[in-house]
């Protein structure tokens, strides 16, 4: 037998007086009974080991998961079935506005305001029915500033509830600014698309939507080459992608394809969309559309090209009058001098005819630049047009057909021989373009009130009444290079000898002179059509009475002075003709010298208007003023510079 256990020792001795002596027949069972003690002993030194050791693993357990709790940002809340905070772990949060401590037993819907304890006592019972999370929000205002709050409450053992609280002030500030970013969008006036890397349209706002034509759920999906015009080859498009693929912005005008097949320009800013990694995940396009913008440019520009030739024209046009006066001074001169029917006399004729043939292209050039005398009255443009048609209907082919739609009656401020031939310019226009094939000329004549809108696009226009004229025809149209430039002077598709492409730069000059407008869309063999606006009058205005003013004559001294050698030889010679004295010069500082020398020599004084050194108008002042009595003729080539009542109130 083994070592005796003392406690079985003990118990031995008790009942034996010698332990040591047991009797042969127990001491099996002794034996058995020792070794148990001695196991129990071996058993419970194991236990106490372990018992040591999980309750330091505990303590370190625990340890770790106050430093968890303490990294942890939420408010944790124990509570039992009624509500009552039993424990709590507030992290590194700041949020606490009663001490932790404080916080232990006391109701946890009675801790922040009635509003939102109100919503605790609720969502606690919820939880307990149903033995599921609840959720509430609720605004409070902790150390001066307003805060948002989320609490989750969930079920655990015993009844009792676990409480989540999280600051989502942050997270909230970021949904209302994603809230405005996204409403600003949808609610822009610019159009804003979103594609992925593979081109494929993600989103795009209402204001693209109504640009485009297409819906967004059309647009959602679809890639962006949907849109890709013509005027854009494939190298285009490479070279936009280059750059924004390598997260770059770009911008420029890009023209669009739209649902319903039209093109339209666009101001167009592309940019990068980048993930959180910095990697490019998606693009946004910023578009504006331009179109009409371009439209108004090209006018403008047109509308200053034309000033500009004008201005050109009309001075060509004044230089070429002044030789044209010589020549049929001259001319004239030298017909009074010949006989009739000798070849002298023929051959001046035909020099007089061809002068009034350049003299009525003056007339066209002068028209077009706006630069030539005009009687403008209050007139009709129905008889007018009704004159015109007549006219048109003996000298165009059979085979055009004539269409009328005349609906005004409505009054202009014009000069009806300019209005007739802007009618016959524009119809027989129209008329050559059917002459092969025939077809149908359409003139229209009614009445519009032209809106801010529509004046926007047409910037000679103001909002108002006008008359407007159509002239439609089916011919073979043209040509989109050709329309910019039809209204330019000496321009022309016609074949040599047939026209000298002033026809519509007159046409134009003349609507433009009468406060009005014209333009021109066509379509290729499918027709043009012209329309003109010009601004109506109410009433009719009173005439002025015209006063016949006989012309001198007899043998009275007249200075004449003109800067053209040529001309003032040949008025010279008209003026002696009729029994005149001339004195000339062609300076008008000499003529201004010598009125001074001899002011009471004179009986008239005839001058051009344009001179250099000193105008003919300053000069009439300065003559006025040394004899206020001495009669003045002012000569020129249009009265742009001074009207009659100008010369009038100059005496």
């Amino acid at each position: 037998m083994t070592r005796i256990h003392s406690l079985l020792k003990r118990q031995l001795k008790r009942h034996l007086d010698d332990p040591d002596s047991i009797p042969p027949e127990w001491q099996n069972f002794i034996g058995a009974v020792n070794d148990a003690y001695w196991q129990s002993d071996a058993d419970r030194r194991m236990l106490e080991r372990s018992l040591d050791l999980s309750s330091q693993e505990l303590l370190q357990a625990n340890s770790e998961l106050r430093t968890i709790f303490q990294a942890f940002p939420d408010l944790l809340y124990r509570l039992d079935n009624q509500g009552t905070i039993l424990d709590c772990k507030a992290g590194y949060t700041n949020d606490l506005f009663i001490p932790l401590g404080k916080l232990i037993g006391k109701k946890i819907h009675d801790v922040p305001l009635d509003i939102v304890g109100v919503k605790l006592f609720e969502a606690i019972h919820q939880v307990q029915e149903n033995r599921s999370m609840a959720t509430i929000e609720y605004p409070m205002q902790i150390k001066g500033q307003n805060n948002f709050y989320e609490a989750r409450l969930l079920p655990i053992m015993e009844d009792q509830i676990i409480v989540i609280v999280r600051n989502i002030t942050n997270l909230r500030q970021a949904e209302e600014e994603l809230i405005l970013l996204a409403t600003a969008i949808e609610q822009s006036s610019e159009s804003v698309i979103i594609v992925d890397r593979k081109e494929k349209i993600q989103y795009a706002n209402p204001a693209f939507e109504a640009l485009s034509g297409f819906t967004r759920k059309e647009l959602t999906g679809k890639n962006y080459s949907i849109f890709m015009d013509d005027r854009h080859d494939e190298n285009f498009y490479k070279k936009i992608w280059d750059i924004i693929s390598i997260g770059k912005m770009w911008s420029g005008r890009i023209t669009n394809r739209m649902k319903d097949g039209t093109s339209r320009e666009f101001e167009t800013r592309i940019s990068p969309v980048r993930d959180s990694t910095g990697k490019i995940v998606n693009f946004v396009s910023v578009i504006r559309d331009i179109t009409n913008e371009i439209k108004l440019e090209a006018q403008l520009q047109q509308a200053h090209k034309m000033e500009s030739i004008g201005t050109l024209a009309g001075g060509i046009a004044h230089d070429f009058n002044n030789i044209l006066s010589s020549v049929f001074g001259f001319t004239e001169l030298a017909l009074n001098e010949a006989k009739i029917g000798t070849s002298q006399h023929e051959h001046l004729q035909e020099i007089l005819i061809a002068g009034n043939r350049a003299r009525d292209l003056v007339k066209q050039i002068l028209t077009f630049s706006r630069q030539i005398d005009q009687e403008q009255k209050p007139i009709q443009v129905k008889p007018i047009l009704k004159e015109a048609l007549r006219l048109l209907r003996s000298s165009i082919p059979t085979t055009v057909n004539i269409k009328e739609n005349v609906q005004s009656n409505s009054l202009v401020m014009g000069d009806p021989t300019q209005i007739h031939q802007v009618l016959m310019n524009l119809c027989l226009n129209a008329a050559h373009a059917m002459e092969n094939d025939g077809g149908v000329l359409t003139v229209r004549l009614s009445d519009v009130e032209l809106n801010s809108e529509f004046v926007s696009n047409h910037p000679d226009l103001k909002p108002g009444p006008y008359i407007e004229l159509t002239v439609t025809d089916t011919g073979h149209g043209i040509p989109l290079n050709v329309i910019e430039k039809i209204f330019d002077p000496f321009f022309t598709t016609k074949e040599k000898g047939e026209g000298t492409g002033m026809g519509l730069s007159v046409v134009h000059g003349i609507v433009r002179s009468h406060g009005g407008d014209i333009h021109a869309c066509s379509e290729p063999e499918k027709g043009s059509t012209f329309k003109v606006f010009l601004p109506k009058i109410e009433r009719r205005l009173k005439p002025a009475e015209k006063v016949d003013r006989l012309i001198p004559t007899g043998t009275e001294r007249i200075l004449f002075i003109d800067d053209e050698p040529a001309l003032v030889e040949a008025n010279k010679q008209i003026l002696k003709s009729l029994g005149y004295d001339v004195v000339t010069r062609t300076s008008s500082i000499e003529a201004l010298q010598l009125f001074e020398e001899k002011k009471d020599h004179f009986d008239l004084v005839i001058t051009d208007m344009t001179m250099p050194h000193m105008t003919g108008i300053k000069l009439a002042e300065k003559l006025l003023q040394i004899r206020p009595d001495i009669p003045v003729i002012l000569c020129t080539g249009f009265s742009s510079m001074i009207d009659e009542q100008e010369a009038l109130d100059m005496n």
